[in-house]
């Protein structure tokens, strides 16, 4: 649904019906941007050729658990910086993934993304990522936060990066249960650059 000319209440109204027919029950939040940080919300501006939109969307099922999914798509061709922006998000969320291991701490797995961020001279938005349950629960995956990853802990992963100037973002996110060998994601798309 996502292309050049369609408008973002457009897809988050195709969004959220495709969602709640796949089971959401409770709260649905949906964020469509191509501003420097995701949570913009839907509007009636239609998107052009050469904008990376970060399509993100966090829900809660009918166990009241919640979920968090993003993905970056281009609408037509990208721009160096555009398509530098988006592999720089997608490298730093593989980084994280290979920190989702039992022993290691919430701060290792932040300290990953903030390598990506220092390196390429971009700025960070919100937190990296977080517990899941009920709601927004703790570690959160900062620097500086001690919590040691454990068996069957789900924590959600979410670089937000911007350019210096802040005027192009991207940003990804998924779901995982920590193991003892490395995660298990809970979606079953992969995460890459989506073309229309």
């Amino acid at each position: 649904m996502l292309r050049a000319g369609s408008t973002g209440w457009e897809v988050a109204a195709a969004t959220e019906r495709a969602v709640r027919q796949e089971g959401a029950r409770g709260e649905v939040l949906i964020f469509l941007s191509r501003d420097p940080y995701f949570l913009a919300r839907p509007d009636e501006r239609p998107f052009a050729d050469g904008d990376l939109v970060t399509a993100y969307v966090e829900l809660t099922g009918p166990s009241g658990y919640w979920l968090e999914r993003a993905d970056l798509i281009a609408v037509g061709a990208l721009d160096g910086a555009a398509s530098a922006l988006a592999e720089a998000a997608l490298t730093a969320l593989h980084s994280a993934e290979r920190e989702l291991r039992v022993g290691r701490t919430a701060g290792d797995v932040a300290r990953s993304i903030d390598l990506h961020v220092e390196e390429r001279g971009l700025r960070s938005g919100i937190w990296h990522g977080h517990g899941v349950g009920v709601d927004h629960d703790l570690p959160v995956l900062t620097a500086s936060d001690s919590t040691v990853l454990v068996e069957r802990m789900v924590l959600s992963v979410h670089p937000n990066f911007a350019t210096a100037d802040e005027t192009l973002g991207a940003s990804v996110a998924d779901t995982y249960v920590v193991g003892g060998d490395g995660p298990e994601r809970l979606s079953r798309l992969p995460q890459e650059l989506h073309r229309r």
